[in-house]
């Protein structure tokens, strides 16, 4: 009897752990492919991965050829759109890369309510975000803390990507990539894991 109780057991255990270790990868992080070659190279958002766990949303936006907007090693502009309440329309927060600062907001219907800037916290801004522009990663590296300064504790997430680069610098002529597309979200939620 102690034979066949030990094999359960073990078995049980088994099982258990190979359920742990398969669990669906949208539980805590998704990874979201966009059209390849949809936009000019500096521009063109390639992947979005999401890893939402319970200190903070990590967004990494893959760009097939980042580039520095200019000479003076300035950024293109880079915005993730974080929306987390289903009832409303549009996101609830945005955090963007622009020039050489990073940027973190509220939005109610795609429109920015609030914005801060980290490097004044009278801004409004949400301490512990921080931005990452890796030109030789081609990657703009996101981090929003869960904290009731900053996105609240949402369950669950869903995103969208935007870059920009304005042509010789003039703002009327913009080239522009949206992920999935323009004021969209990717379709599904992203858990806290």
């Amino acid at each position: 009897m102690f034979c066949l109780r030990s094999k359960l057991s073990a078995v049980l255990a088994g099982a258990m752990a190979a359920a742990l270790v398969s669990t669906p990868a949208h539980g805590a992080e998704a990874v979201f492919v966009d059209d390849r070659r949809d936009a000019p190279a500096r521009v063109d958002i390639q992947r979005v991965k999401v890893v939402h766990n319970q200190r903070a949303i990590r967004t990494v936006v893959k760009v097939a050829n980042l580039r520095w907007a200019n000479q003076y090693r300035t950024a293109d502009d880079a915005v993730v759109f974080v929306d987390t309440d289903r009832k409303r329309v549009g996101p609830e927060f945005y955090g963007s890369f622009s020039g050489n600062h990073w940027y973190f907001g509220r939005m109610r219907q795609w429109r920015i309510i609030s914005s801060g800037d980290p490097d004044n916290p009278f801004t409004g801004g949400c301490r512990g975000f921080r931005a990452d522009y890796d030109v030789r990663r081609d990657r703009v590296t996101f981090r929003m803390p869960r904290t009731d300064r900053c996105v609240g504790t949402p369950r669950r997430l869903r995103v969208a990507a935007y870059m920009s680069h304005a042509v010789g610098g003039d703002y009327d002529d913009l080239i522009t990539d949206w992920a999935p597309a323009r004021r969209t979200f990717y379709r599904q939620w992203v858990r806290v894991g």
